[in-house]
């Protein structure tokens, strides 16, 4: 290998910062994650729980996630969470063959739900864009709009240095079911 002087250095590291400005290519910074709620298209009924998934996108060797999110009890209750494969199997899993998750929490006080997974095992991280968890939302039967909000949210890689991602919340609408006679109940009559 040739060593250059500095002046000669310099004088390339110029001539490659002017080309590629001649030429209109700008730096770009890598995007942080985002971690965002997608629900299914509402109107929902009071009467039916929801299920909504936790996507990631632009994930990059993702070792451990973790959320609080804030709701109003008055319209929902998360009821429970579920792990996603796309973030690393949690059954039948052989951390010497690849990562496997073990899910944090949930812990539920009422009016904040936080819950989140660590991955272990050989291989690298969950890279690109999925659904890492569904939530299990049940509405408590008023009609109304529901914000799910992020008050709180971190990622690892796998070496455990964190990484803040984007959020993205979600608005559930609930209205009660009409009464068309098809939501009639008969009771039996007793006689005494």
């Amino acid at each position: 290998m040739v060593a250059l002087r500095p002046q000669t250095a310099l004088l390339l590291i110029a001539v490659l910062a002017l080309a590629l400005v001649a030429l209109g290519v700008e730096p770009t910074a890598a995007s942080a994650p985002t971690l965002h709620l997608v629900a299914p298209a509402g109107p929902h009924s009071t009467l039916v729980p929801v299920d909504i998934q936790l996507h990631i996108a632009q994930a990059a060797n993702l070792g451990a996630w973790e959320f609080d999110l804030q709701y109003d009890p008055a319209l929902v209750t998360i009821a429970g969470i579920t792990l996603g494969d796309f973030f690393a199997p949690v059954d039948r899993c052989e951390p010497s063959m690849g990562r496997c998750a073990i899910s944090l929490g949930p812990i539920d006080d009422g009016q904040i739900f936080s819950a989140g997974a660590v991955s272990h095992g050989q291989g690298v991280g969950a890279s690109g864009d999925g659904v890492i968890a569904t939530l299990h939302v049940q509405p408590t039967g008023a009609p109304g709009l529901a914000t799910l909000h992020f008050a709180d949210a971190l990622l690892t890689d796998v070496a455990a240095n964190p990484i803040s991602p984007a959020t993205a919340d979600t608005v559930l609408e609930f209205v009660a079911p009409a009464l068309d006679g098809s939501n009639t109940v008969f009771l039996p009559v007793v006689s005494r």
